[in-house]
């Protein structure tokens, strides 16, 4: 099976923790679907 690259990114104006927490539901919802992912978001 491949490995699939995951960049998350956010704007300026919103917390960290914001951006952190929807890459992270983001990546969970893709490793859900069978996708082996390399995360790599702040």
């Amino acid at each position: 099976m491949a490995k699939v690259a995951f960049v998350g990114f956010g704007e300026i104006t919103p917390p960290i923790d914001i951006i952190v927490k929807k890459c992270s539901a983001a990546a969970e919802g893709l490793e859900k679907e069978g996708l082996d992912l390399v995360k790599v978001f702040p």
